[in-house]
Order: structure tokens, then C-alpha cells, then sequence
């Protein structure tokens, strides 16, 4: 993580496994960088990047949460990321006692129109 002091933008990539309503649950990560160049969308394609996240993973100012979300409550919602998402990010801030500037969100796959007002309003 960067100098205490030195955090600027925080930026967030949010993806889930999209198993809202199967009995296993459904997990949500989030990525956590501080650096620009970690904002650049990019198209990975379809196959597997197990060897260059731990790479990326390596990296200062990196990190990776993620949760599971099982039980009735999270079972055929499809709102469970904005939800995760306010466990995820509030949980990086608290473990990592970080002042930040700005947040960006970048989030694997479309939102609904009713989800962009959840999103703001959990951050």
C-alpha cells in the first residue's frame, strides 16, 4: 500500500460468480489498486490469467477481498454486488486505514438501470 498520506484515487474492479439462486451461493471480489495504470480497461478474452495476477498480486499497492454470499437473503437477487460491494470497499478502508481522494468502480458485466442508484448510494 502506498505511504500514509500519499493515497489518492482508489480504484475497485468488482466482478461475481453469477450463481445468485444456486445452492453453493455466490462469491463477489473486489481488486484493490491505487495505481493509474490499474484503471486501463483492458479485454482479456476467455482464457484463464492465473499466472499474471499473482504477478499483478505481487505488486505494491495491490490487494483482493472477496465474500460469499449464501442463505434465502441473496438467493435469485440480482442486486448481490452493490451489496457486496459496500461490504468489500468499506472493508479494504478499515484494514488498510486508507484516506482516499477518489474511488472508481469498475465492474465486470452491465447494470440495470434500478442497480446505478444502489451503487451510489452504498458508497
Amino acid at each position: 500500500m502506498p505511504e500514509k498520506g500519499l493515497e489518492d484515487t482508489l480504484y475497485v474492479g468488482l466482478d461475481d460468480s453469477n450463481h445468485a439462486g444456486k445452492r453453493k451461493g455466490e462469491i463477489a471480489v473486489a481488486t484493490f489498486s491505487f495505481d493509474p495504470e490499474d484503471a486501463v480497461v483492458k479485454n482479456f478474452g476467455k482464457r484463464v490469467h492465473k499466472g499474471e495476477a499473482d504477478e499483478w498480486l505481487r505488486l505494491s499497492g495491490r490487494e483482493y477481498k472477496f465474500t460469499l454470499l449464501a442463505g434465502r437473503k441473496f438467493k435469485h437477487q440480482h442486486n448481490n454486488l452493490p451489496f457486496a460491494t459496500k461490504i468489500l470497499v468499506k472493508r479494504f478502508l478499515s484494514d488498510f486505514d486508507c484516506d482516499i481522494n477518489g474511488l472508481e468502480l469498475f465492474i465486470n458485466g452491465e447494470l440495470s438501470r434500478y442497480q446505478i442508484p444502489k451503487f451510489k448510494k452504498i458508497l
